[in-house]
């Protein structure tokens, strides 16, 4: 699990190295990979802010474009700001999807837990 550049580690760690699945939180600079992705061979969950100060829509629309209908990567928007899932989100309001989030997060890795 990785928030923000974090959440760039955790996307490298499945395309270049033998992760058993990962949650990107809000990477920053996802775009700048989008080549890599056809070796993720394990399940990956992108956790995306509608609302990114870091990235461009532009930017935006092509990661999500990039996975579409892929069978190891799965894309969560969240019509939120960067930063909403932290354990001290800057918006109050953002309690609900970070809530959400969070949930998703833990089913990807349930079927992990006794692996």
């Amino acid at each position: 699990i990785g928030f923000c550049f974090g959440g760039n580690l955790v996307y490298l760690s499945l395309a270049r190295h033998d992760a058993d699945a990962g949650a990107s939180y809000y990477g920053t600079r996802l775009h700048d990979y989008l080549d890599e992705a056809t070796a993720i061979e394990k399940p990956l969950m992108l956790n995306i802010s509608e609302h990114d100060h870091t990235y461009s829509e532009t930017d935006r629309d092509r990661i999500l474009a990039t996975f579409d209908g892929s069978e190891f990567v799965t894309t969560q928007i969240y019509a939120e700001r960067h930063g909403f899932a932290h354990h001290l989100p800057a918006n109050p309001d953002d309690a609900e999807a970070k809530k959400i989030a969070h949930g998703r997060t833990f089913e990807l890795f349930a079927p992990l837990k006794d692996a």
